[in-house]
């Protein structure tokens, strides 16, 4: 693919691009063979990453609030501190109780606490309506100034900011990471933005290509968007650029289920400490990451008495994951199947599993359970019974057991799911769009 002046690719996306393997595979592989590729990484969170940032090849731009913005924001939540703090004490004061005039001097602190409090709620803060109102008239900015030959926007959130910039005349890639509007359980209250479905298909329907990462999701987006069937892209990890593993976790030599990705609902994480219970005293679990629920995965190990069979290992960066999980003997991927969105999930953490040899021990969600019987990967469990997960994990760790799956998941990694097999079917729908934008620009020309 020959490369030409100018830029060929943006891409956007709304996160600070930190450990969105995916985005960076792509746009790696897009740079590798032979178009200039720019990332918009587009969020009003605060980060410490760079601005721009250089990588592979293609650039990097985190576009997030002004300093001067956050500056501001931090001085008023700093003054709302300073005037609760002083608030408390004088509530608490002796003093407090002499009448009514001192009361009413804390009046004025009151009101002006209570003012602040709602202008960094409503104004300054990253999740206020005007913070994302900013950083999505900057994204705009940048989409038009990079005038890309190409614009691929990550999920439904790039796909409609590509749509309120108004680029319509040059060629769209929606690659749909999940099933946004599918991703709330069936008692959840409904949520404002779920009347934006009708938008999804509007906006797809005149996307150039399509990407998703498993068959069951491009199934449901024909059947929601009335779609031709997306390409699918599955997650896999690339084998060629494997990187030794950053952190060494000591077992002590006893056997070892590994859990990697964010400590968060929807990973069956509890249950899975509990198989411990029913497990032989020389199995130990490593989970890889952070996340809302360490605090309180620490105070259950603690509770059942298993500190020393569990092991907290940091996060650590994409090409080192695999080379990390490959110290464990079986990867665990226990994601709930309770509404579609998770049913049909193809997760990160399935294929680092698998780009690390481990055989697996999973969950009832359709697509995970259906890959992994077709290769016969591992067990599949019903996550909310320890005793089960307990038993899958025995039967796996049995030696000869072990040996097979361990050889049935090296097969499937060297044959299908690599990411030298994705980069082709990717650069084949680029191909395309480009051949065709071509000739449409030399019959406009004629």
């Amino acid at each position: 693919m020959t490369k030409k002046k100018g830029l060929d690719v943006c891409m956007i996306v709304h996160n600070s691009l930190t450990y969105d393997t995916r985005v960076l595979r792509e746009a790696a592989s897009i740079t590798r063979n032979g178009l200039s590729v720019v990332i918009l990484a587009i969020t009003p969170n605060e980060h410490n990453l760079p601005v721009v940032e250089f990588l592979k090849g293609f650039t990097i731009r985190r576009i997030s609030l002004p300093i001067a913005y956050r500056q501001l924001a931090k001085s008023v939540h700093n003054c709302i501190e300073i005037l609760t703090k002083q608030q408390f004490v004088s509530q608490n004061s002796k003093q407090n109780n002499q009448g009514f005039w001192r009361r009413l001097k804390s009046a004025p602190r009151r009101l002006i606490s209570g003012f602040l409090s709602s202008v960094y709620r409503l104004v300054l803060s990253d999740q206020s309506v005007v913070a994302m109102l900013i950083v999505v008239l900057l994204g705009m900015y940048h989409m038009w100034s990079v005038k890309a030959r190409i614009y691929h926007a990550h999920d439904f959130s790039g796909l409609l900011h590509v749509a309120v910039a108004g680029i319509w005349k040059r060629p769209i890639i929606y690659d749909s990471h999940e099933l946004f509007f599918d991703q709330w359980y069936p008692n959840d209250p409904p949520r404002i933005y779920r009347n934006l479905r009708s938008w999804e298909k509007f906006l797809a329907r005149r996307a150039s290509a399509i990407l998703t990462v498993g068959e069951t999701i491009a199934d449901r987006l024909v059947e929601t968007l009335k779609v031709k069937p997306p390409t699918i892209i599955f997650n896999a990890v690339d084998l060629r650029f494997l990187e030794p593993s950053e952190v060494i976790y000591n077992t002590g030599g006893r056997r070892t289920i590994v859990h990697s990705g964010a400590l968060n609902f929807g990973r069956h994480l509890p249950e899975l400490l509990t198989s411990l219970l029913y497990l032989p005293e020389d199995v130990v679990i490593v989970l890889m990451g952070d996340g809302v629920l360490k605090e309180s995965l620490e105070m259950q190990a603690k509770d059942l008495c298993v500190t020393d069979r569990v092991i907290f290992v940091p996060p650590v960066l994409p090409n080192s994951i695999a080379s990390t999980l490959a110290q464990a003997d079986i990867g665990a991927v226990l994601i709930t199947n309770q509404n579609i969105h998770y049913d049909c999930s193809m997760p990160n953490k399935l294929f680092e599993c698998i780009a690390a040899g481990l055989p697996l021990i999973v969950s009832h969600c359709r697509e995970i359970s259906d890959l992994t019987r077709k290769y016969e990967l591992g067990i599949v469990c019903n996550p909310m019974q320890p005793e089960e997960i307990a038993a899958g994990i025995l039967e796996l760790l049995e030696p000869s057991n072990l040996l097979r799956y361990k050889h049935n998941v090296c097969a499937a990694r060297d044959s299908f799911f690599n990411w030298e097999n994705e980069e082709i079917k990717l650069m084949d729908v680029y191909q395309n769009i480009l051949t065709n934008n071509s000739s449409k620009s030399k019959q406009s020309g004629n």
